[in-house]
């Protein structure tokens, strides 16, 4: 009972010498409800936790932990909850080296049954919102027993991923991702790769579903990605094939192409290629964000099917497109 009067004394003393200092000057307001100790188990609970900052950095954080219990080297929480707003516009609408906190991972086991992190910018009327249900680090070894589902969303417009985490390890301070699979109503990839501190690189492969306009339809698109990512930025080397881009009755096969994809926060998303296929060969700029593209075609094979006549008609040439 000695020991542990001493361990109470100790916590008082960090409470109020350094934590509730910190609370008053920021007006953060803290919650704890159902806190139990167990001696015997060696564990901590809490019902619920309720951590709230106005105002800190510019930001506004707000965190809620519901039935966790604390063991020497386990943790079980039911539910957690991460909210950030953004209150004025920045470069960087997340910051975090996850360096420390992958090293601590390295000792603990968790068992998380859901999770809701959104990462929110108002002022840029962007929102990153990600739910995750059932996950489970053990042995450094993460899994995942249901999709993770993440919304983002940039004014008027949505998108909507899903990510199933297959089979991923803690190495130190790299989180090492073997296999995942990265799915939308645009598309389908397998992704591996690696993340240490504020930085990654990862392989994809997989497809990009097919699509048509007024006058054109283009095949499935096979993809291979390999790149650097992190918050602001991503770059990556591609290789495409499709076996069909078809103008009117036209049909140009065995399409393939080779370039670039780059990504910059709020300043630039943008694809470079360079296509060649049976019967046209040429180059592709698409600009994601404002839909403009800009074809230049060294290479076009014609016929009749192009320009609906009767008449045979047949040949190459060269054509620049802006639209």
């Amino acid at each position: 009972m000695k020991y542990i009067g001493y361990a109470l004394l100790f916590i008082l003393f960090i409470y109020f010498v350094f934590v509730k200092p910190y609370i008053i000057l920021y007006k953060v307001e803290l919650k704890l409800e159902g806190p139990e100790i167990n001696l015997k188990e060696r564990s901590l609970g809490l019902k619920e936790l309720l951590f709230f900052v106005p105002n800190l950095g510019n930001k506004t954080y707000f965190l809620r932990l519901k039935d966790l219990i604390l063991y020497e080297n386990q943790l079980k929480v039911k539910e957690v909850s991460i909210i950030m707003v953004s209150l004025k516009t920045t470069e960087e609408p997340f910051d975090y080296d996850f360096t420390n906190l992958t090293k601590l991972l390295n000792r603990l086991n968790i068992s998380l049954d859901k999770a809701y992190i959104s990462v929110n910018s108002p002022l840029d009327s962007k929102s990153i919102t990600v739910f995750v249900g059932n996950t489970h680090l053990n042995n450094r070894k993460l899994f995942s027993e249901n999709r993770a589902v993440a919304y983002y969303i940039r004014g008027s417009k949505s998108d909507k991923v899903e990510v199933l985490v297959k089979e991923a390890y803690l190495n130190g301070p790299i989180f090492n991702l073997v296999s995942a699979e990265v799915i939308s109503e645009k598309y389908f990839f397998n992704l591996s790769g690696s993340w240490r501190g504020r930085k990654g690189n990862f392989v994809a492969t997989g497809f990009i579903k097919g699509f048509s306009g007024g006058a054109y339809s283009l095949d499935p698109i096979n993809t291979k990605a390999k790149g650097y990512i992190d918050y602001t930025r991503i770059e990556a080397d591609l290789e495409l094939q499709t076996n069909n881009l078809k103008i009117k009755d036209k049909f140009y096969t065995d399409l393939k192409g080779s370039g670039k994809y780059t990504y910059v926060l709020g300043k630039k998303n943008q694809i470079l290629l360079s296509l060649d296929g049976n019967g046209i060969r040429g180059n592709l700029e698409y600009d994601f964000d404002n839909g403009t593209v800009k074809l230049v075609l060294d290479r076009l094979a014609i016929d009749e099917s192009l320009f609906s006549v009767e008449r045979k008609v047949s040949g190459f040439f060269f054509w620049k497109c802006f639209c």
